[in-house]
């Protein structure tokens, strides 16, 4: 490593700046999912709730292959509401609230909800956040929806609230659940409710990711004092000569 360095200062002077932005470049880039809890391209749902009482909740659950929670369960309560899975997509949509009388938690209840029947281990490929990605998202004003996380079940799950106000790729750290076991995690998902009439939202996926390594962050560092230093150098022969 140290003699390809040594000739690449020596023999390619711009590489030190050429090399600098590549692991600049490697750095920012955002990483590559390492552990994929759902794309949306398999096991397809369509969950329809037409009428507007309250306490009847519509439930879809189905098995889907690949990933560390094999299976995903869709409710839908509270209110006029539609859920699908399909060609790489979960959309939802609430059509219609219930009577003015009820209570503003009883308008538009979602649960979007993975599950295993084995412990998964989240830190065993060295990942650090959740990734959800909204491709759209249309609400009178912006709002919250619920991550959860969580080693049993519970209605009282470890949460992080995502404020949302348009489509866009959501970090959630793990660092904020730090009241689960994240090497023995058996739920997770999305809670929603509350949500005025009229608001819809797609996701194409929800992975884990790993945040950028301490070491090319120290490459990068030290990439960027030698360029200063050459530069110094540079200045100084030119001004003797």
């Amino acid at each position: 490593m140290y003699l390809q360095w040594h000739y690449m200062r020596v023999c390619h002077p711009f590489s030190e700046l050429t090399l600098a932005c590549a692991i600049f470049s490697a750095v920012i880039t955002p990483q590559v999912p390492a552990a994929v809890i759902d794309l949306f391209e398999n096991s397809p749902q369509s969950l329809l709730k037409p009428t507007l009482d309250n306490g009847f909740n519509k439930t879809s659950q189905v098995t889907i292959a690949g990933t560390p929670f094999p299976s995903r369960r869709i409710v839908l309560d509270y209110g006029s509401q539609q859920a699908a899975v399909s060609d790489g997509r979960f959309s939802y949509q609430v059509n219609a609230h219930p009577a003015a009388t009820a209570q503003s938690n009883e308008r538009g209840y979602l649960n979007l909800e993975y599950s295993s029947a084995q412990p998964v281990d989240l830190l065993g490929n060295g990942d650090t956040a959740f990734l959800v990605k909204f491709d759209s998202f249309q609400a009178e004003f912006p709002y919250s929806v619920r991550f959860y996380v969580s080693n049993v079940f519970t209605r009282n799950p470890s949460s992080y609230g995502l404020r949302i106000t348009q489509g866009g790729e959501f970090v959630i750290p793990f660092s904020w659940f730090g009241s689960v076991d994240l090497t023995a995690v058996r739920y997770l998902g999305i809670d929603a409710s509350r949500m005025p009439v009229g608001t819809s939202f797609t996701i194409s996926s929800i992975t884990t990711i790993p945040e950028p390594s301490g070491v090319s962050l120290l490459l990068l560092a030290a990439l960027g004092l030698s360029v200063r230093k050459r530069g110094s150098s540079l200045i100084g022969k030119d001004s003797l000569s």
